[in-house]
């Protein structure tokens, strides 16, 4: 019983329950439950939960919570139906890989934020007490003198008045980072006012405009914290082929007039402004608690981010009131085959599953449509080379007269092959005109590890005994524009996961495209928060480049998102299910004959915002890590 008595007060006087905390908060600001305002909370937290701890401990609580975040959040990994044995080894194994892999990155900006300044400009001795220049000898306590035995009566009580009791704005600390009465408990205000700069002497030079004690210096520390998390979140983007599943703008899908700042600075933006918020919420909520204190101080620390989200909402609504009405109307049909992923690995039903696409597609076709869109993994064989599957879906188009845009898997054979299987394969949309040719195709250009290829399997060959794919995708390497001429209508395909790349977006959308069109399977997820997720990321795509996007699915979600980033129409089957197999046809609104849209600052200039964040953090990590010594010399 004493034992558990102690492990349990260890760990409620731990920082990992509040940076458990965070993370929950992280995901449930996404979908499925989506409550937004938690983005908002959860940096502040995770923050304030590594306060004061040396930069080991500092980036463990950090990685907590990004665990934390990601465990939830990808739980649909799980559901991928592999198994060896009924056991769940290779999803378990993509689930846990995966979330600890980008825990790392809130890991890490936990980390800049609070342990590389701190080491090197609090200005501490090799001892590890605060330096005493200038001070009365009589003013210096023995930080050994205060230690009390974790856990006990007068150390809680002691490190409760320590937190609660008025004190001077700038006060000093007085014992190391690792010791003193409240040590195991909480954080102490003091530990806050060193990384946050509220006092100038302990960051080397007290006239530093981005770490001195001022209004200004807290601010710019809380842009900088902002900026951090960008440069991440651009790295997470791009690192390994990229893996951008959720920034945390993509939280605020639902808050349309905000969300139209990404026309100018990415999803990113959005994911500056919580964040920025977020710190600067804490420095206000820190600065209450440490004094009473004047209405007015703490307002100032939330004046300045407030008042620029507000302007962000006022020019948002702005912007949707000045959207111009649209010129003219194009039908397309989506059809949502809902597929079991069970069914698209079993070889053996490939016939029986096609035909209960064609069947959905005839029924769909009944009204009169301009275009009609499957989804991947919708043509279970080689469009080109199968004949039997290519008369079906060319000849469904010369019959109706209608364009089609259907994704399947292509083979292009090697020069010089002397075998019929040598040569790559590749994922491809194809755009069929209404004579039933093939017009034009895409070659998927981001592949998913594990799903589309096994990353060095010719010296790691075990790998592919955790997934169930035999071989491999080759990437394509260039963008497409399918143009459906006597519609006077271009569309830019993406495949699976590529929406929700910003960058790949971007360089999709021309001066002439019209819309975007998204063709992916999450049935590998089952029915579950993954196709919400993809969705909301993929709306930004919309509000970056000032086109509509069209996303056809599966097994969900299927549906029409307008520039402004707002689910038009949604497929849902009779029971109300978006999981559900049917078909669905939009009027999807485009400009005049002959007239182009007209591009966004996104569109033009693209992560210009990223990049500059992503520059003033190796700013900021190299000014922290010259040390206050060097920068002194210097000047």
């Amino acid at each position: 019983m004493g034992v558990t008595r102690l492990w349990a007060s260890s760990l409620l006087g731990s920082r990992y329950p509040p940076a458990v905390l965070a993370g929950l908060c992280l995901a449930a600001a996404f979908p499925k439950l989506g409550i937004a305002g938690l983005a908002w909370v959860a940096p502040a937290l995770m923050l304030a939960a590594a306060l004061g701890k040396p930069g080991g401990e500092a980036f463990r609580i950090g990685y907590v919570a990004g665990l934390t975040h990601y465990l939830v959040s990808l739980y649909w990994l799980l559901l991928i139906p592999y198994r060896w044995h009924e056991i769940p080894i290779g999803p378990a194994a993509a689930w846990l890989g995966l979330s600890g892999y980008l825990a790392l990155f809130p890991a890490a900006w936990v980390w800049v934020m609070l342990e590389v300044r701190r080491s090197k400009e609090e200005g501490r001795s090799p001892e590890g007490n605060p330096k005493s220049e200038g001070r009365n000898p009589k003013e210096i306590r023995n930080p050994k003198a205060e230690i009390r035995k974790p856990g006990s009566q007068s150390s809680r009580a002691l490190a409760l008045h320590s937190i609660l009791r008025p004190q001077p704005l700038l006060c000093q600390a007085t014992t190391s980072p690792n010791e003193g009465p409240d040590a195991d408990f909480g954080f102490r205000i003091s530990d806050f006012l060193r990384v946050s700069g509220l006092r100038p002497s302990a960051f080397g030079r007290p006239t530093s405009p981005v770490l001195s004690g001022t209004w200004s210096g807290r601010t710019v520390w809380a842009l900088c914290g902002a900026a951090v998390w960008v440069a991440l979140e651009m790295i997470m983007a791009r690192f390994l082929g990229g893996f951008p599943w959720g920034p945390l703008g993509v939280s605020q899908y639902q808050l349309v007039p905000l969300i139209q700042i990404a026309s100018v600075t990415g999803v990113y933006g959005v994911s500056f402004l919580v964040v920025w918020s977020s710190l600067s919420f804490l420095s206000a909520g820190l600065t209450i608690i440490q004094r009473p204190v004047p209405r007015s101080w703490w307002v100032a620390e939330i004046f300045l981010p407030t008042l620029v989200v507000a302007l962000a909402f006022n020019l948002g609504f702005r912007q949707i009131r000045q959207a111009p009405p649209p010129a003219r109307t194009l039908e397309v049909t989506l059809v949502q085959p809902s597929i079991p992923q069970t069914l698209i690995w079993n070889s053996d039903k490939n016939v029986e599953r096609f035909q209960g696409v064609l069947r959905l597609c005839e029924a769909a076709l009944i009204n009169r449509t301009d275009l009609l869109i499957l989804p991947e993994s919708a043509i279970p064989e080689l469009l080109r080379y199968d004949e039997a599957t290519a008369r079906a879906v060319l000849g469904l188009a010369r019959r109706h007269r209608i364009w089609m845009i259907v994704d399947a898997d292509d083979f292009k054979p090697h020069e010089n092959a002397t075998r019929a299987g040598d040569g790559d394969f590749y994922n491809c949309s194809f755009l069929i005109d209404r004579d039933g040719k093939l017009a034009d195709q895409y070659r998927k250009r981001s592949l998913v590890i594990f799903g589309e290829y096994i990353p060095l399997a010719r010296w790691l060959p075990f790998l592919k005994w955790f997934t169930p794919i035999q071989g491999g995708y080759t990437p394509g390497d260039r963008a497409a524009q399918f143009h459906l001429d006597d519609l006077d209508a271009t569309v830019s395909p993406l495949i699976c996961f590529e929406d929700v790349f910003p960058q790949i977006g971007r360089g999709d959308v021309q001066a002439d495209t019209d819309f975007l069109v998204n063709l992916t399977n999450d049935g590998w997820f089952g029915r579950s928060a993954a196709q919400w997720q993809q969705a909301a990321s993929g709306l930004f795509r919309a509000v970056e480049n000032g086109v509509p996007l069209i996303r056809c699915t599966n097994n969900g979600l299927t549906c029409l998102i307008d520039p402004q980033g707002r689910i038009r129409q949604i497929f849902r089957d009779p029971s109300g299910s978006i999981y559900g197999s049917g078909f669905i046809t939009l009027d999807l609104p485009l400009p005049p004959p002959g007239q182009t849209h007209t591009p966004t600052f996104y569109n033009r200039h693209g992560d210009l915002f990223g990049w500059t964040c992503t520059a003033i953090a190796g700013l900021v990590l190299a000014w922290a890590l010259l040390g206050p010594e060097h920068r002194t010399k210097e000047t």
